[in-house]
């Protein structure tokens, strides 16, 4: 289950823009390694001020997910900057009964840094340079779907700089084209977009499949697959836009 962390207006043309963002909760059946093991909410608020908090709450309902306790929370806030969606904050917390992280976040743009505190170890702290175009991991689902243009072609990406657990690393989500994919949300035209990384038996990579039938900033579906084989997924059982 831990590996899903790492895994959120109505679309016309174009790409989203921070402007057009309303608040919406998505909820998702979670799989580990082909079987249902637990339910995951992704949710948009409005925290005032220009800012947007977006949670992630992930429970384990079935398996050993349910009988190790499972649970992780995660809350980022950003703020509208422009068309961007700057990170200010994030918070993370949750694992199984006996051994339970928490973990924060905090973006200076000031000081042009980020630092960890809580349960990290001494060289995930940072501080880490900070970018224009720096996110959090924890928004990356967000800024995906929310990114996304209508008219993206194969072998386009989307490019990140993705800062987390004192490292930054470049992102590419790279388009495989669209897709007629089924969940219990129902069956959407989605565009798949693919974030390979590793070799060999260290080998894994994400695939999130974006529609803009939907209507909200949210993946239909996300699947990590690792050394060939499935490993966490996620798929859309609802929305409530709010």
């Amino acid at each position: 289950m831990r590996g899903m962390t790492f895994l959120l207006g109505a679309l016309m043309t174009g790409t989203i823009q921070a402007s057009t963002l309303t608040p919406f909760a998505a909820h998702y059946q979670v799989f580990e390694g082909g079987k249902e093991q637990g339910e995951a909410t992704l949710q948009l608020s409005s925290a005032g001020r220009g800012e947007w908090r977006y949670d992630m709450n992930v429970r384990g309902t079935s398996g050993l997910a349910r009988i190790a306790g499972f649970e992780m929370q995660q809350s980022t806030v950003l703020r509208e900057q422009g068309e961007r969606l700057t990170p200010v904050s994030a918070h993370s917390e949750g694992g199984v009964l006996f051994k339970h992280k928490v973990i924060d976040t905090v973006f200076d743009w000031t000081r042009r840094e980020v630092r960890w505190t809580g349960d990290v170890k001494s060289d995930q702290r940072g501080p880490v340079p900070l970018r224009d175009d720096s996110v959090s991991g924890q928004a990356l689902n967000l800024l995906i779907s929310r990114d996304l243009p209508a008219d993206m072609a194969v072998g386009e990406a989307l490019h990140y700089h993705m800062v987390e657990r004192g490292k930054a690393k470049e992102v590419a989500y790279v388009s495989r084209g669209e897709e007629t994919i089924d969940v219990p949300a129902g069956r959407y035209t989605a565009q798949a977009l693919t974030y390979d990384r590793g070799e060999g038996e260290h080998q894994k990579d994400t695939t999130v499949w974006i529609s803009h039938e939907l209507g909200v900033p949210t993946p239909i579906r996300a699947l990590q697959r690792e050394e060939g084989k499935d490993a966490f997924e996620m798929r859309l059982v609802r929305v409530e836009q709010r």
